[in-house]
């Protein structure tokens, strides 16, 4: 059985690729070929962006063994429904060509999502083998907190837009004292990270871009993984965030950013 992601710094599975713009097939297995011969071993991706296909083909075509890579998924906030989650998961397995998923998400806690059922049923597919962890996205912290309570299996992850701007620091007070890794997503908000003085001061101390600090802030933190996506240009560039040692007074004048901003955001969000 494949172990648990490590959660010491600067672990393999704390900087992911995310797929979300990788909707072209022969882009996406390119891409995701390419990330894992360089070291990227933690793959995110969703029903909704449509590639777990090209990312199982990208995974049969590796050199690196399947049980190296974690991969997650998520399932469509209008398929939560046990039955509807069941089929989304399944086809998931298929497509990726995966026996078991490492990890699912709920996409969105909107729609269809009624946390005791949804919850169970993703419960039982963790009991029956078909994944391994239970996830949640773009959630709050009383939405985590029911969560914890009504799921008969533990929150593994927590996924939500994380950046500089947008710091989350209840979410992640939570999700630290119970041992959940959260996942941060759009962390550079869709590159307003590059525009910001203060980032930009810090990263030239560093010799880094504005981009490579806001990830390293982010990795600096306990238990936090990122899923930064794109194109592939920055595959190489992204993983550089892995070493940077920040000194504790330039973390501080990053936690004070007074820029506040967030990029994704729908009707249904729950905030």
């Amino acid at each position: 059985m494949k172990a648990d992601p490590p959660v010491e710094s600067g672990s393999d599975f704390e900087l992911g690729l995310g797929t979300g713009s990788l909707r072209d097939e022969l882009t996406c297995r390119r891409v995701v070929e390419s990330a894992l011969a360089i070291g990227y071993r933690h793959i995110d991706t969703a029903r909704l962006y449509d590639n777990e296909s090209a990312i199982g083909e990208a995974l049969e075509q590796s050199s690196v063994p399947q049980n190296d890579v974690f991969v997650a998924t998520k399932v469509h906030s209008k398929n939560l429904a046990p039955d509807d989650l069941r089929e989304s998961v399944q086809e998931s397995r298929a497509s990726l060509g995966l026996e078991t998923i490492d990890l699912v998400y709920v996409h969105w806690p909107a729609h269809t999502y009624e946390p005791v059922e949804t919850l169970s049923a993703l419960s039982d597919l963790r009991s029956e083998g078909a994944i391994r962890h239970v996830g949640l996205c773009n959630v709050t912290p009383e939405l985590v907190t029911e969560a914890q309570t009504v799921s008969p299996a533990p929150i593994f992850a927590i996924q939500v837009e994380m950046h500089p701007f947008l710091q989350q620091q209840e979410l992640h007070e939570l999700t630290r004292q119970h041992g959940i890794w959260l996942i941060a997503h759009t962390p550079l908000c869709q590159g307003a990270v590059l525009q910001n003085e203060t980032l930009s001061e810090i990263a030239d101390k560093y010799t880094i871009n504005e981009a490579q600090l806001s990830l390293a802030w982010l990795l600096h933190k306990e238990r936090i993984a990122v899923v930064p996506g794109g194109s592939g240009t920055h595959l190489e560039d992204n993983r550089r965030a892995l070493s940077v040692n920040f000194n504790e007074g330039d973390i501080r004048k990053i936690d004070q950013v007074s820029e506040e901003r967030r990029c994704v955001d729908y009707e249904f969000s729950p905030w």
